[in-house]
């Protein structure tokens, strides 16, 4: 994900910094939950965004989405990114 790349990231600023809005990770992790457990309704509850997915011009970002189901049924996502290392030309 980049600002060059995701119209959201790119016209969401905080303070100038590009930033992800939290719709667009609900969006991420309900796509995910549909695609890889048929699951068309979700119920999330103890969400926390511990650091916001911040953008920079031409920088790309690698982006994570975890799911895993737990003992009880209940299923746990995980969000995370990295700058993708630029490779040499």
């Amino acid at each position: 994900i980049g600002i060059d790349n995701n119209v959201c990231l790119r016209d969401h600023l905080l303070f100038n910094n590009c930033i992800l809005p939290t719709d667009a990770f609900v969006e991420l992790i309900y796509s995910a939950f549909k695609e890889n457990f048929g699951i068309d309704y979700l119920k999330l509850r103890n969400v926390r965004i511990n650091q916001p997915l911040l953008g920079e011009k031409g920088v790309e970002r690698e982006t994570k989405l975890e799911l895993k189901e737990l003992s009880d049924g209940q299923l746990r996502f995980t969000i995370s990114s990295k700058v993708e290392e630029q490779q040499a030309e």
